[in-house]
């Protein structure tokens, strides 16, 4: 599962190469030459926007299964992106390497978009409301087509999605 890539959930005739969707520099990768920092540290790798398509196929799913299945990859991925970075006495994660991470998920009907703070991997602390941690999910959910034409507000989103 590590490191995770954003196309492993797409068809096999997905002809992006995965350096567009998501630029990361890791040793000898992208640049044909040695892309450490000058402390000779291979820069960190971060994953940041996940696309989970649901098969059309997949029709008799109600919109909070595709939901859940969408949040629970997110969670998947953001988790295993943290791995060796967790305090172990407590289960959080140092401020600065606290995780945000996109995703847009989407079948022939609807577009989702997810954005979730990972902050911590303790069992129970991240669904207690007035807990001291907890993890961030924000969620908007779209029909792809309104009267016709595509959502606009799709369309703004999107644009969001490729512009950061």
């Amino acid at each position: 599962m590590y490191p995770a890539v954003p196309e492993m959930d797409l068809s096999k005739n997905f002809e992006y190469k995965p350096e567009t969707l998501c630029p990361i520099l890791v040793k000898g990768r992208n640049t044909g030459k040695d892309s450490q920092t000058s402390s000779g540290d291979t820069p960190p790798v971060f994953l940041h926007t996940l696309f989970i398509t649901h098969p059309w196929n997949n029709d008799g799913w109600k919109p909070s299964e595709k939901l859940g299945r969408a949040i629970l990859q997110s969670f998947t991925f953001a988790a295993a992106q943290t791995i060796g970075q967790v305090d172990k006495k407590v289960y959080t994660l140092p401020v600065p390497n606290r995780l945000r991470l996109q995703t847009v998920y989407h079948d022939l009907e609807n577009v989702g978009f997810i954005v979730y703070h990972l902050n911590t991997l303790a069992p129970g602390l991240s669904g207690d409301p007035e807990g001291p941690v907890r993890n961030e999910l924000y969620h908007e959910c779209f029909p792809l087509q309104e009267h016709d034409e595509l959502n606009p507000r799709v369309l703004k989103w999107l644009k969001v999605f490729y512009e950061t």
